[in-house]
């Protein structure tokens, strides 16, 4: 079963290099895929550079999607960091 949740980039500057590394990093963790989508394109999140390649200024919106064994471990942690990251 894949579980997923709609949210808005929050950090100030959007989603650049440092925070996308951090996301990504803390995706790793999880076996579960995840994913964020923005405009109709769906990368990884394990993958600072794919994070990066969607432009996620403030007030985006997103969907982050997570599927596999740890799945809603994963979208409840990965949720919270989101709304976190500067």
């Amino acid at each position: 079963m894949t579980v997923s949740k709609d949210l808005t980039i929050v950090a100030p500057h959007g989603i650049h290099m440092r925070p996308a590394t951090t996301f990504a990093k803390a995706a790793k963790e999880f076996e579960s895929k995840v994913t964020i989508t923005a405009a109709g394109e769906t990368v990884s999140a394990k993958s600072p550079v794919k994070i990066i390649s969607l432009n996620l200024a403030n007030g985006t919106a997103i969907t982050l999607t997570c599927d596999g064994p740890d799945e809603e471990k994963a979208l409840e942690a990965l949720s919270a960091l989101i709304n976190t990251l500067e």
